[in-house]
């Protein structure tokens, strides 16, 4: 129990100190940020590929371009990842996403398969594909969600299936 404590101190403290360092580099208040690559690798463990594959999929819904995070999850999950990108791209926009807060509720190991069960607060807004201008304010949302984790024959951990339900209303 003290190890899974010490594990979530751990990611909890990496996502604080990467997340400004690895999102977006500066914008105006009109037009959309130069993307910037996250600099996050690790999936040693559950937790710190979790986060990993969250930062390297907005970085995919930034730039369009799902084979930049696909290291960081299945090829089950890849379905999902490249719908929401052309779901946006139907409707001429993409997404500006950050994640502000993430926290762990638990972890479950068995194998080579993991869950884990966090809280997470996101701040996001669409802009337009063509001249790069934000449509709307930031939006703020929260989940509770589940992250299910397969470990591939190279030891790293990759997301296979996210069932995240909005706590409030998504734009």
């Amino acid at each position: 129990m003290r190890a899974i404590c010490r594990a979530m101190g751990v990611v909890v403290l990496l996502v604080a100190v990467t997340l400004p360092a690895s999102g977006c580099g500066r914008a105006s208040a009109s037009r959309t940020p130069e993307p910037v690559k996250p600099t996050m690798r690790d999936q040693s463990a559950p937790a710190s590929a979790t986060v990993t594959y969250l930062q390297w999929v907005s970085y995919s819904y930034l730039v369009r371009d799902s084979e930049v995070s696909s290291f960081t999850y299945t090829p089950n999950h890849s379905v999902r990842i490249n719908s929401y990108i052309e779901a946006n791209r139907e409707q001429a926009r993409g997404i500006d996403e950050r994640l502000q807060r993430f926290v762990i509720k638990g972890t479950q190991i068995s194998g080579d398969h993991a869950r884990i069960t966090a809280r997470e607060d996101w701040k996001y807004r669409y802009f337009d594909l063509a001249g790069g201008k934000y449509r709307s304010s930031w939006y703020t949302v929260s989940y509770d969600s589940n992250y299910y984790l397969e470990l591939t024959p190279d030891r790293r951990w990759v997301v296979d299936v996210v069932d995240a339900q909005a706590r409030g209303t998504v734009k």
